[in-house]
């Protein structure tokens, strides 16, 4: 199979998906928890927010701090299974790539590699960091030499008194902020220039820590760095042609945010706040759920061909923990 083939790892996902069987059954199972669990976890912080706004007063203190514990807790649960539950569903489209045995147990996969694959997250997220502060660095460093950074100045110039007294008052600060705009901007656009090659070259990470039993997260990062050099434009070449998918995802990210938007539009909703909020996430939720069910193992399993066709000769799979 060829990666300039895109029509051709299209078609060989579609073929491999029409002999697992039983593929349906296990993408609506992936879908269904990613669907069913945020919306579980909005529902509880909703009804302890409002345990929390009847625990006033002083001998409420402690109730209230439990309660907002519980909030933090369902919130970070939630940011935590979600990456491990998505990587076991990576894992089994790699299984339907290659037309293997595949069943509900598969999705666990993922919470099996939790070392090595919170490891890779956390590697990953710090080399994005590390990206980010140096662009911003840079970048703020140059554009103070330009004329970009005169209402900074000016604002410094007319607030040197209160700079010197060590206390900023409210106005100030938002002027500031505003008339730092323009650089952070600027900065913003040369963090996603830089970080755009970086993410397509660790792009293979998750399909290497999934695919090798043994692999760490150095590993993963540095076979990834190995089977997409040069191969960067391809794999944005197949990101393109599906353009629809990516597409419908941002939509869905609109309509998530439509009680925020519409009102921002000027349009009035019939409904009440939390009432609208629900309304719009729980259709969001509910459209996201057709989207995967119908049409991300397609995509998934087209990029585990992908990943495939690099993957020659097979990696070795000794000494490679870290």
């Amino acid at each position: 199979m060829d990666i300039h083939d895109r029509h051709g790892l299209k078609a060989a996902a579609a073929e491999a998906l029409s002999a697992a069987h039983n593929h349906k059954k296990l993408i609506l199972l992936w879908a269904g928890v990613v669907t069913a669990l945020p919306l579980l976890a909005s529902v509880l912080h909703f009804v302890l927010e409002f345990q929390i706004a009847d625990t006033g007063g002083l001998s409420g203190i402690g109730l209230r701090s439990i309660l907002s514990t519980i909030q933090s807790l369902l919130s970070i649960s939630t940011s935590l299974l979600m990456p491990f539950w998505t990587l076991g569903y990576i894992g089994l489209t790699l299984r339907f790539a290659r037309r293997e045995t595949a069943g509900c147990p598969c999705l666990l996969d993922g919470f099996r590699r939790f070392g090595p694959a919170l490891r890779l997250m956390l590697l990953e997220l710090a080399v994005y960091a590390i990206i980010c502060f140096i662009c911003v660095q840079i970048g703020s460093t140059v554009l103070s030499f330009t004329p970009l950074a005169e209402p900074v100045y000016q604002v410094l110039d007319s607030s040197q008194q209160m700079l010197l007294s060590g206390v900023i008052d409210e106005s100030t600060l938002l002027a500031m902020t505003e008339a730092m705009i323009p650089i952070l901007a600027v900065c913003g656009v040369l963090c996603v220039a830089v970080l755009i090659p970086v993410m397509y070259r660790l792009r293979l990470t998750r399909l290497i820590i999934m695919d090798t039993p043994r692999c760490g997260a150095l590993f993963a990062v540095r076979e990834s760095l190995r089977l997409m050099r040069r191969n960067c434009i391809h794999l944005l070449r197949l990101d393109l042609s599906f353009w629809w998918y990516y597409l419908a995802q941002v939509l869905l990210s609109v309509l998530c945010y439509g009680d925020v938007i519409l009102p921002t539009l000027g349009v009035s909703l019939p409904f009440s706040e939390n009432t609208s909020y629900f309304i719009f996430y729980i259709a969001a939720l509910l459209a996201q759920l057709v989207l995967l069910y119908y049409f991300s193992a397609r995509v998934q399993t087209t990029y585990a061909l992908f990943y495939d066709t690099l993957r020659t000769p097979p990696k070795e799979q000794n000494s490679l923990t870290i």
